[in-house]
């Protein structure tokens, strides 16, 4: 977490104590950098939230004894990109 704060401190900072210019050029940077960072997040909280699922399910299966594991079809288009 403090990956993120410290730039944001560190900007704040520039920002509003030293009163650094900041050109339209730097605002279009920071923004493609917090955009970049906010995807990441994103895809980082799906994979986990998914992985917990895949998990949990995987844990009820070995309680109930059931261990046959169902797969889901692959569409034609999935089926076509291997071929």
């Amino acid at each position: 977490m403090l990956q993120y704060l410290a730039p944001v401190f560190q900007f704040c900072l520039g920002l509003f104590v030293f009163h650094e210019a900041m050109p339209a050029e730097r605002w279009a940077g920071f923004a493609l950098v917090w955009l970049a960072l906010a995807v990441l997040t994103w895809d980082a909280l799906r994979t986990a939230r998914n992985g917990r699922t895949a998990l949990r399910s995987a844990r009820d299966r070995a309680a109930t004894g059931n261990t046959d594991v169902t797969i889901a079809p692959q569409s034609a288009e999935t089926t076509a990109q291997r071929g």
